[in-house]
């Protein structure tokens, strides 16, 4: 691949990666463009641009039996852009070398550092905070107790951590600075 095309191509992680590779890795990558126009992205990368034709498109404008759309709007019109851009959290954590993550759902609350240049599954449990102090708050037991009293959960040992129900809630030190 030549070298440039780092500009568009994000390694992509997801609660799985998390949780089952050692180094918390993402196992595969996707292709971003951001806000980028068609024009843009054909002119300046049209390698990557024929694989989201070939690939993505077919999927993004498929329709149903009545002929209407089966995606929500603009994938099936704008099939060449990352689907869940998330633009508040990207700006959010744009100076981090590294950002705390959690999968939402999964047996034990656990938080890791990773790279922030990725994209993260919406299934992720994003926190841009890039502290130790905010690791080990995080990772402390009153925190993991916290979670798991106000979580919902799914089955009878699985953790549905919601940000809003726990991270919110959560009676953190005054000098505790994440989003």
């Amino acid at each position: 691949l030549n070298p440039r095309n780092h500009d568009v191509i994000f390694p992509y992680l997801n609660g799985d990666d998390v949780n089952s590779r050692p180094d918390q890795s993402a196992s595969r990558n996707v292709i971003n463009f951001f806000d980028w126009s068609e024009e843009k992205c054909l002119s300046e990368y049209p390698d990557i641009f024929s694989i989201l034709e070939a690939r993505v498109k077919p999927e993004r404008t498929r329709t149903n039996d009545e002929g209407e759309f089966v995606l929500r709007r603009p994938l099936p019109h704008k099939s060449w852009l990352y689907a869940d851009k998330r633009p508040k959290l990207y700006s959010t954590i744009r100076d981090y070398e590294r950002v705390l993550v959690a999968p939402r759902v999964s047996k034990y609350v656990t938080f890791v550092f990773v790279p922030r240049r990725q994209v993260f599954m919406d299934k992720l449990v994003v926190v841009a905070n890039n502290s130790d102090a905010g690791f080990a708050i995080l990772q402390s037991s009153l925190h993991s107790d916290w979670a798991s009293r106000y979580s919902s959960t799914l089955g009878a040992s699985t953790i549905n951590y919601a940000p809003s129900d726990c991270f919110v809630t959560f009676p953190f030190p005054a000098n505790f600075d994440a989003e």
